[in-house]
């Protein structure tokens, strides 16, 4: 499958690269573990790491380290639930 039909819809999608568990997300966010580096360096992801991106497909938030709320309180801050 490709990254651009993951995107496909009025939904954020968060990509997760790596083993680590998946943050807490409201039920409307697609989350999809992605395997391979080719995706993971286009996003400039090194090991574990998260890139979520908005239902317009522009990147809203990408980073190495998270915590069990960094997206939800994210997508609070959007009134996104």
């Amino acid at each position: 499958m490709r990254l651009f039909d993951l995107f496909r819809g009025t939904h954020f999608t968060l990509l997760l690269f790596g083993n680590r568990p998946a943050p807490d997300t409201p039920a409307e966010v697609r989350v999809h573990r992605i395997a391979g580096d080719e995706a993971a360096r286009r996003y400039g992801v090194e090991g574990d790491g998260l890139v979520l991106v908005r239902p317009d497909g522009y990147v809203a938030l990408a980073g190495g380290a998270w915590d069990d709320r960094s997206v939800a309180d994210y997508l609070a801050l959007l009134a996104v639930e």
